[in-house]
């Protein structure tokens, strides 16, 4: 039986390995703030009412480290932490909607090295009450600026050079550590169709921006544009020399996989595309710090992780309920496997 989708009814829940600001609070997914070379960290919870948490402190550190949970004035939480240890704090009770702020500081000379997790839920029975897979220590190998290109970025400049996705500029050089504009990158997603040059050989520019017309990058636009792949930042411009960041890029390429109604379901631009890209794999390997521009090699390795990723396609739609239903093509159940990876190898 094929793998259908009634997006009305998804409930998901993702484990992110990602650090975002503290203000993108998603239900269901945990949040990393990382405590890298400072003294103390300071963060809020918004929370609304009835809401429950857990916060996982991970110290890396060589000395001790407090964490301090605040509300207001008043101090719900002190608990110090040796240096090496982990712990779990639970607030299980039904919070009053309002700000909590949560303080980790160093007890020692040294400054912090670690993480604090945590994840918000609608139910106590929401609550993982366990370390998620994702928590566990990373392996961060990719430079985000300059320094020399970890394994995975080197993987994932030779799996895309060869499929034709990621080349160079005039001169050959294929500034990996450059911040990607929002032409460079919808280029990249347009190459991920395994006939992109057939398609664009005569496929013509229409003015539908004004600042496109001349562009390097026009035939690509107007292609990923036409195919609701990418938006433009108005009615009447593209803005293809301006920089993306993490957020702008993961709804381009959750897009183009097929989850764009999935991620809109879960919230949304940005938290429900980060949410989605979290649960595809998309940022495996990676570190990003909160919504920054990011470069060409961290848009590479997303670009590999998503090229075995399921596609989704719409399969039929429900006229008495006005919802879609999609299938997932992950070779099961009778479904054919269809990734980017399949496509381009059958090119």
């Amino acid at each position: 039986m094929k793998k259908l989708l009634s997006l009305v009814l998804v409930g998901i829940m993702m484990l992110s390995s990602i650090s975002v600001f503290a203000a993108d609070v998603s239900f269901g997914a945990f949040v990393t703030e990382y405590l890298e070379d400072a003294k103390e960290l300071e963060f809020s919870l918004d929370l609304n009412e009835g809401q429950y948490w857990e916060l996982y402190v991970y110290n890396h550190s060589d000395e001790k480290l407090k964490i301090q949970i605040n509300k207001g004035a008043r101090t719900l939480h002190k608990e110090e932490i040796e240096s090496k240890k982990t712990i779990a704090i639970y607030g299980e009770g039904n919070f009053d909607k309002d700000t909590y702020i949560i303080k980790a500081t160093s007890l020692g000379t040294k400054n912090l090295s670690g993480k604090l997790s945590y994840h918000i839920a609608n139910s106590e029975d929401n609550l993982q009450r366990k370390e998620p897979e994702s928590l566990k220590e990373m392996k961060v190998n990719t430079p985000l600026g300059g320094g020399e290109p970890g394994y995975n970025v080197i993987k994932a400049k030779t799996e895309l050079s060869n499929y034709g996705i990621l080349k160079g500029d005039p001169d050959g050089n294929l500034r990996l550590f450059d911040i990607i504009t929002r032409a460079e990158a919808t280029a990249l997603i347009t190459r991920m169709n395994a006939n992109y040059n057939d398609i664009l050989k005569d496929y013509l520019y229409r003015p539908t921006f004004d600042d496109v017309g001349n562009h390097w990058a026009a035939k690509e636009i107007t292609f990923a544009h036409e195919n609701a792949l990418v938006e433009g930042t108005s009615e009447t411009t593209f803005e293809p020399d301006k920089n993306v960041t993490v957020q702008d890029f993961t709804k381009m390429l959750v897009t183009l996989l097929g989850y764009k109604e999935m991620a809109e379901q879960q919230g949304g631009f940005p938290h429900g595309y980060m949410m989605t890209g979290s649960r595809l794999g998309l940022f495996k390997d990676l570190y990003l710090e909160g919504p920054d521009d990011v470069t060409r090699a961290t848009v590479a390795v997303m670009l590999v992780n998503s090229l075995d990723v399921p596609l989704m396609r719409m399969s039929g739609f429900d006229f008495s309920e006005n919802t879609a239903e999609f299938i997932i093509m992950d070779g099961k159940n009778g479904v054919e496997l269809e990734t980017f990876r399949t496509i381009l190898e059958e090119k």
